[in-house]
Formats: structure tokens, C-alpha cells, sequence
């Protein structure tokens, strides 16, 4: 009798706790597993938009070695646009500036760029943009505006381009004295062998008179 008793009381209990918490438990459960399954799918969704972008990346690649143009910019286009938030919309936007340089269309190439300053996550690819921008500044003539691009330093590796880019506004500027000590601190900093030393060497023995400055 008391097994029954016993068992009485255990289904009350279950059917008072039920009550009182089985609804909020069971929410909380089912909460759960739809954040799973919605992260699952968020997941797959990710991986899917990805791989769309990097097959039109692809398509651009081969659209630019096979001298395609439109096509080119349709694709690098639509990766600025559709596919923002991928890697492959910086690559794009690269791609954007240096077609709107050869139109000589000076100021989209720097719009474009300062679409990659102000949208990368990635320092490196920062930090390429700016340099380029800068480059395209002091084509335009406005040398004040490039050396402010050139203060903020996204990541430090690439100073050496900077520090040639500033000795190159500062030959703009007829500051002869401040670019080749650009020039030297550029130098200073890259190894030989490395592609553009020897421009670099051309550029800051011009102005100093004599191969034997960096003795």
C-alpha cells in the first residue's frame, strides 16, 4: 500500500511540476533547438554565398585574361555590390580602380579604393588601397591630401611604400631634402633582391649626387 502511496505522490509531483515549469521548459528546449537548426543553417547559407562569390572571382579572372572587359566589370561589379561582406569584393573593387586608371577616370579609381579603405577588415588589404589612393592624389596633384592619406598607417610592413610614395610628393612639392630622406628611410627598410629596391636606389641617388649615400 505504501508502493502505491509512494507512486501517487510522484505522479502528483510530476503533474504539479508540469505545471508550474513544464511549459517554460519545453519553450526552452524548442528555443534551443531552432537556434541550433538556424545556426546550422546560417552556416550553410554562409558557405554557399562564399563559394558563389569565389566563382565569380573566378569568371573575373578570366574575363581580365582574356581582355573582356564588359563582362569584367559586370562581375567585379556585381562582387562589389552583391557580395560585399566577402574578401572578394576588395578584390573587386582593386580590379574597378585599375580599369577606371587605364579610362584615366582618376577620381572612380579613388572612389574605389576608399571603398576598400573604409570597408576591409583586412589591414594588409587596407593598407594597399591607401598607398594606391595616395598614388592617385599626387597624380592629381593634390599633395597635401595624399601626404594626410599617407599618416594613417594601417599595417606597418608596407612603411617602405609609404616612405617612397611620401619622397615622391615631396619631389612634387620641390622639398628635395625631406624626399630623399623618404627615399632613405624606404630603403633602410627593404631587403635586397626585393623588386623595387633598385628604383628606389635610382630615386634617392638622383638627389643625393652620389652612389655612396646609404654608406
Amino acid at each position: 500500500m505504501s508502493v502505491l502511496v509512494n507512486e501517487q505522490e510522484q505522479l502528483e509531483a510530476i503533474k504539479n511540476w508540469w505545471k508550474n515549469y513544464g511549459k517554460v521548459s519545453l519553450l526552452v528546449f524548442l528555443i534551443g533547438i531552432t537556434a541550433s537548426y538556424g545556426w546550422k543553417m546560417w552556416q550553410r547559407s554562409q558557405a554557399s554565398f562564399n563559394e558563389q562569390a569565389s566563382l565569380i572571382y573566378d569568371q573575373m579572372l578570366t574575363s581580365f585574361s582574356q581582355h573582356k572587359q564588359d563582362a569584367l566589370i559586370a562581375q567585379a561589379n556585381s562582387l562589389s555590390t552583391d557580395y560585399k561582406k566577402t574578401p572578394y569584393a576588395s578584390m573587386a573593387d582593386f580590379m574597378l580602380a585599375h580599369i577606371a586608371v587605364e579610362k584615366g577616370d582618376l577620381d572612380k579609381a579613388f572612389k574605389e579604393l576608399q571603398t576598400i579603405m573604409d570597408n576591409s577588415k583586412d589591414s594588409k588589404i587596407r593598407q594597399i588601397a591607401r598607398v594606391r589612393a595616395a598614388r592617385i592624389l599626387l597624380a592629381k596633384h593634390q599633395l597635401k591630401e595624399a601626404m594626410a592619406l599617407l599618416d594613417k598607417v594601417d599595417d606597418s610592413t608596407f612603411l617602405p611604400q609609404v616612405n617612397e610614395v611620401r619622397g615622391d610628393i615631396y619631389i612634387a612639392m620641390g622639398e628635395t631634402s625631406k624626399a630623399r630622406d623618404s627615399y632613405k628611410e624606404a630603403l633602410n627598410a627593404t631587403e635586397k633582391g626585393e623588386f623595387n629596391r633598385s628604383l628606389l636606389e635610382m630615386k634617392f641617388e638622383q638627389l643625393s649626387g652620389h652612389t655612396n649615400a646609404l654608406a
